[in-house]
């Protein structure tokens, strides 16, 4: 139990807390490439959608992480940073919806209006097509849109669980003593 408490306290630092924030955003980000590029699963709108909240996620992290020295706050890019990954894992949760048919969503084409003809030809040819609403890989019953909603909800309270003991810890560090 001792050792629980140890690696809470460590994680749990401001600024361990936006490294965390930064590293799993970008393995996050490496597995969807991954998957893309390598397992041949192309992403749909929504999946791009939130690869970006991710991604800003990551840079506000890192950020925080170039700007804040010891003895500043990291707890305005803690709080940036979650919210970003929260809008991720809103997103997510919309792609859920979506892939289940709670409601519908008919995912974006190529802008019609402003190609010519073999513009317009060249792009639908190079596309795949990749619909929102039909789950392309599963584990554990869980689409990808669905462990990222997870992942997504799981670390953003965790930055925001970090954010808020960094505003009280001076008075509750003897919360996590170690006996």
């Amino acid at each position: 139990m001792d050792e629980i408490i140890v690696l809470l306290r460590w994680l749990l630092r401001p600024r361990r807390a936006l490294l965390v924030l930064v590293l799993v955003p970008a393995l996050l980000l490496l597995a969807a490439l991954g998957f893309q590029y390598l397992g041949g699963l192309h992403p749909c709108p929504l999946c791009l959608w939130q690869r970006w909240a991710h991604l800003a996620g990551l840079l506000l992290a890192l950020l925080g992480l170039l700007l804040t020295r010891r003895g500043q706050s990291a707890k305005p890019w803690l709080l940036l940073t979650s919210l970003s990954i929260a809008v991720g894992g809103g997103i997510a949760f919309f792609h859920v919806g979506v892939e289940q048919h709670w409601w519908q969503y008919t995912c974006s084409s190529p802008d019609l209006m402003n190609s010519s003809l073999n513009d317009l030809k060249t792009a639908l040819l190079a596309t795949p097509a990749v619909r929102c609403d039909e789950v392309a890989w599963r584990f554990l019953t869980l689409s990808m849109a669905g462990w990222n909603l997870v992942i997504s909800l799981a670390l953003a309270g965790y930055g925001l669980w970090a954010a808020w003991l960094a505003t009280i810890r001076p008075r509750t560090l003897h919360l996590f003593k170690v006996n």
